[in-house]
């Protein structure tokens, strides 16, 4: 799962999107740790899917649906929440796209 704030994104340097669904294709970057707290209340290293300061775009990875369950942050460096891609999909309301 990729959070994106706005146009900048949230996904590894070099990572690219799949043209299909409505984004053109284009390299997504790794949003700095000043625009992440600035856009979700949470510093990087712990950030959780939900809960931020504003509503932002999420981006989700159809590759993890291979796995029975994922790992992500819960606000802080210290908590972590296992949630199943499913559900996942559903309470961020993320875009679907492969990421290759």
């Amino acid at each position: 799962m990729r959070n994106a704030p706005g146009p900048t994104g949230g996904a590894p340097t070099g990572s690219r999107l799949s043209g299909r669904g409505g984004l053109r294709t284009r390299e997504i970057r790794r949003a700095s740790p000043d625009f992440v707290l600035k856009h979700t209340g949470q510093h990087v290293g712990g950030v959780a899917p939900v809960g931020h300061a504003e509503k932002i775009r999420t981006l989700l990875d159809k590759s993890l649906q291979k796995h029975n369950l994922l790992w992500a942050g819960a606000g802080d460096h210290n908590s972590m929440l296992s949630i199943t891609y499913k559900e996942l999909q559903r309470i961020t309301e993320a875009k679907e796209l492969p990421v290759r």
